[in-house]
């Protein structure tokens, strides 16, 4: 009898394995075709655009960008400290401005960095920090 079950259960497992079930990961519920989002540092997986505090990154899909600025390649989502910007290749269209920026870049008039809301800017260390945790250095 545990033989049978055994081979049902096996079989169950290869059957539904390639139709796109549905997987559990650290308490979330994810289909097998959702992107993964990671620390471009530390692999950990997180939400889309979550700030990594160790790593002083941003959770993005596997990939690079080259800087026209600086003229180097880096890690999506990586900091670039010459550009004080996320690395990301996603334009955005600025209504105020008038203009395509791209996502990641800082915004001097609302202290942030755009469509990143968990990384903000400390202006008295001139670093990013974690929006919801503050500035680790100043306490700000």
């Amino acid at each position: 009898m545990e033989r049978r079950e055994f081979l049902t259960g096996t079989l169950g497992v290869i059957c539904c394995s390639g139709l796109g079930c549905v997987k559990e990961e650290a308490g979330e519920v994810t289909t097998q075709n959702d992107p993964v989002y990671r620390c471009p540092v530390c692999e950990k997986v997180m939400a889309k655009d979550a700030y990594c505090v160790q790593c002083n990154t941003v959770a993005a899909e596997a990939g690079t960008v080259h800087c026209d600025k600086c003229g180097m390649d880096k890690k999506i989502g990586s900091y670039c400290g010459k550009c004080t910007r996320f690395m990301f290749n996603d334009e955005i269209k600025c209504e105020k401005a008038g203009k395509t920026i791209m996502k990641g870049t800082f915004c001097a008039k609302k202290k942030a960095y755009r469509r990143l809301p968990t990384a903000g800017y400390c202006e008295t260390c001139q670093k990013p920090f974690d929006t919801l945790t503050g500035c680790p250095v100043c306490k700000q």
